[in-house]
C-alpha cells in the first residue's frame, strides 16, 4: 500500500509541474502488473494525444482528474 501511495504522490507532483491536473491510465499494459500513465492538458483531450500508445485503446484508459 505504501508504494501505492508514493507512486500517486509523484505522479500528482509530475502532473502539476506539468501544468495540469489530468492524467490517462492504462493498467495491466503494456504487460502483467504495469500500468501506462499519460499527462493530459485537460479532461477532454484524447488519450492518443498523450502517447500513441493508447491509440485503439480508448475504450480501456481512464482519465482522472487528480483534484
Amino acid at each position: 500500500m505504501g508504494s501505492s501511495f508514493f507512486l500517486l504522490c509523484s505522479i500528482r507532483l509530475l502532473a502539476r509541474l506539468r501544468g495540469t491536473g489530468h492524467i490517462v491510465k492504462l493498467e495491466e499494459f503494456p504487460g502483467r502488473r504495469q500500468i501506462l500513465v499519460g499527462f493530459l492538458a485537460g479532461p477532454g483531450e484524447p488519450p492518443a494525444a498523450a502517447d500513441p500508445a493508447f491509440s485503439g485503446l480508448e475504450d480501456k484508459a481512464q482519465v482522472v482528474a487528480l483534484e
